[in-house]
């Protein structure tokens, strides 16, 4: 019984040694040690501990192996920057090559923390610090003004705003220093291609309008209808039309002898096709005066009034106006509100002048293929 009770506590020690070392392997595993070691880079990072800030980085970077990173290029890049190893850094992104990301990219990357997003926020906040610290450094002028294209084009993101702009920095250090050593990063990683509107664009819309024209119609007359634009650059084509409802304000005589009444209902169809020129376009909004030809189609509803066919008549009209877009998106794609005005008059001199004006309001899109820029 003893002898029994003696080999179950060997067996229970013996399971607790070997869970005991499985402990203590996982502690001094690899992961772990780079786990620990950036919180305590971290911690000593927000308390501005820069010396020891530099002693835990290079103790990471002793971890690293063909298998592990134990700091990202990114986030090794901006310990430099506050430790005050221009120099180190300089050296360290003339290295950086096809070579060295495709094996950056096939190691195991350390465990998503708070290390990375740290280093970032406080290197916008106290840029200044960073950027004075540069100056003293009395780096050689290649590395000095590499290093603050990079801090302004890391510090600001990269934004596709403003990338014209860094690939135009770019052109310049390159064409300053042909053989720079820095060639490679800045050629593939700070340029980049970006986005610009095409020449072309085009747009649709349903509009609501109302107008008056002087003639034998009652005023106001109401509609909708569609309208398409087509731009080239900055020229716009606006082609539409009106369905809208009128009735005549006077009484009119027919050749028979008849009368048509007033107050008959009218079929009133205006067409137009204009070009425009944008004197402003925007994010925000869009401008745009224009001429045009159009057209008139009066209709009696003759199906229950033969007679009234002769009063029907489509007029030709020349015309101009105004063009005003809210946007609602952006200027390549967006969503506009149209607040439209044209003025047009047949002035053929076959008739006595007339004049029609019309308001609209239009409610559509708009957009712009994109092409890419380098």
């Amino acid at each position: 019984m003893k002898r029994n009770i003696l080999i179950i506590i060997l067996l229970c020690a013996t399971a607790f040694s070997a869970f005991a070392q499985i402990e203590n392997e996982i502690l001094q595993s690899k992961k772990e040690k780079i786990a620990k070691g950036r919180a305590y880079l971290l911690e000593k990072f927000l308390d501005r501990d820069y010396d020891k800030v530099k002693e835990i980085k290079d103790y990471l970077l002793e971890l690293e192996d063909d298998n592990y990173c134990a700091l990202v290029p990114m986030e090794l890049w901006h310990v430099m920057l506050w430790t005050k190893e221009f120099e180190a850094l300089a050296a360290d992104m003339k290295q950086v090559d096809p070579v060295r990301t495709e094996a950056f990219s096939n190691k195991v990357k350390p465990e998503k923390d708070e290390l990375g997003k740290q280093l970032y926020r406080r290197s916008v906040e106290d840029e200044h610090l960073i950027r004075f610290s540069l100056q003293e450094a009395q780096l050689p002028a290649e590395d000095n003004e590499f290093l603050t294209l990079f801090l302004d084009w890391d510090l600001k993101q990269n934004s596709s705003e403003n990338q014209k702009q860094w690939n135009e920095r770019v052109d310049k250090f390159l064409a300053d220093y042909p053989n720079s050593g820095y060639k490679w990063y800045a050629n593939n990683i700070i340029r980049q291609p970006y986005l610009v509107g095409s020449d072309w664009g085009f747009g649709m819309g349903f509009n609501l309008c109302s107008g008056f024209s002087t003639g034998s119609l009652a005023q106001p007359i109401i509609g909708f209808g569609l309208d398409f634009d087509i731009a080239y650059k900055r020229l716009f084509m606006f082609l539409g039309y009106h369905v809208m409802a009128a009735n005549t304000r006077i009484d009119q005589h027919l050749s028979d002898g008849g009368l048509c009444p007033k107050g008959t209902y009218v079929d009133w169809m205006p067409m137009y096709a204009d070009l425009g020129y944008a004197v402003v376009d925007n994010h925000s909004i869009r401008i745009t005066p224009f001429v045009g030809i159009g057209g008139i189609m009066e209709m009696y509803g003759t199906q229950k009034h033969p007679e009234y066919e002769e009063l029907e008549k489509n007029v030709f009209l020349y015309q101009g106006g105004l063009s005003f877009d809210i946007k609602t998106y952006g200027r390549l794609q967006d969503g506009f509100i149209r607040i439209r005005y044209c003025c047009g008059a047949n002035g053929l001199g076959k008739e006595k002048v007339s004049m029609t004006h019309l308001f609209s309001v239009v409610a559509g899109g708009f957009s712009r293929g994109t092409k890419r820029v380098y």
